[in-house]
Order: structure tokens, then sequence, then C-alpha cells
């Protein structure tokens, strides 16, 4: 007998709970990383543009102020091309490091699947998941290592709770 139910509930479920996830992993991580980085280079270019303005002839600091100008340009898209990346990777990897275990478990024997299972998931969330987004967030590890086992707990048990209805 099959406590999980039939696996192709189980795998539409988890399909969806972890899009879900995945997405909204994707969306929190790219506008808080762009959110972040615009507040860090208006720093910085307001205390530049306030260097730049003590310089006493005007031909020389309007041509400095032009050259700032055109670094944060090339500076902002490169800064948004990196939180976009940074976001995909984030978004894909929350993804894998759930369908990837779930996927093991309905394809292997009985106790080989929950053990692979269980060591594909730590792998796959301590090594790139919880590494990436705490060095990226410049937030603890041990703090997104712990948001990060609720998410995939909290779809899990989602997961479960849905195959669990019956129809």
């Amino acid at each position: 007998m099959n406590f999980l139910g039939n696996p192709k509930t189980v795998v539409f479920a988890a399909f969806l709970t972890l899009s879900a996830v995945a997405i909204t992993n994707f969306s929190s991580f790219l506008l808080g990383g762009i959110t972040e980085d615009l507040a860090d280079i208006m720093t910085l270019q307001n205390l530049m543009n306030y260097s730049l303005s003590d310089t006493p002839d005007k031909k020389e600091r309007d041509k400095s102020l032009m050259l700032v100008q055109k670094l944060f340009t090339v500076l902002s898209k490169q800064i948004h091309r990196s939180n976009l990346y940074g976001a995909i990777i984030s978004g894909t990897t929350t993804f894998l490091a759930g369908i990837v275990p779930i996927a093991t478990y309905l394809v292997l024997p009985l106790y080989y699947n929950i053990g692979i299972s269980l060591v594909e998931v730590t792998a796959i969330t301590g090594v790139f998941l919880v590494r990436y987004r705490s060095k990226k967030t410049r937030v603890n590890w041990k703090i997104t290592l712990a948001e990060t086992v609720a998410i995939v707990i909290i779809a899990t048990i989602i997961s479960l709770l849905l195959n669990a209805i019956p129809g």
C-alpha cells in the first residue's frame, strides 16, 4: 500500500507548490536585490556629486559630473543584469531542490528512496541555495538556512496535504 497515494497526484501537487515557491523566491530575490543595490548606488552617486561640486573650474566640474553620470549608467545596467541572473539561479535552484528529491523518491525502491532523497535535499539546499542566497543578500548563512528549510518543509507538507484530498 502506498501511503502517499497516487504518484501522479503527488507529482502534480509538487510541481504546483514548487513552482509557486520558486516564482515567489525569484521575484523577492530580484526586487530585494534591485532595491538594495539602487540605494547603494544613489548614496555613492550623491557622495561623488557632492565631492565634485567643490571643483572650482566649471568646465572641469561639468566634465567630471558627466563622466560620473555615464559611469553610473553602466554600473546600473551591470547591477540589473547581475540581479536578474541571481534571481533566475535562486528560483531554478529552489524548484530543483524540491522536485529532484520527489522524483527520486517516486522512482527508487522503498528505503533507498527516503535516504537518497534526503541526501539530495541537503546537498542542493546547503551547497547552492543557502550559500548563494546568503552571499547575495548579505545575511548570515544560518538565517538563510532556517528560512530555506522552512520553505522546503512547508512545500512538502502542502504537497502531501493536497494529495490527501479525495477526488
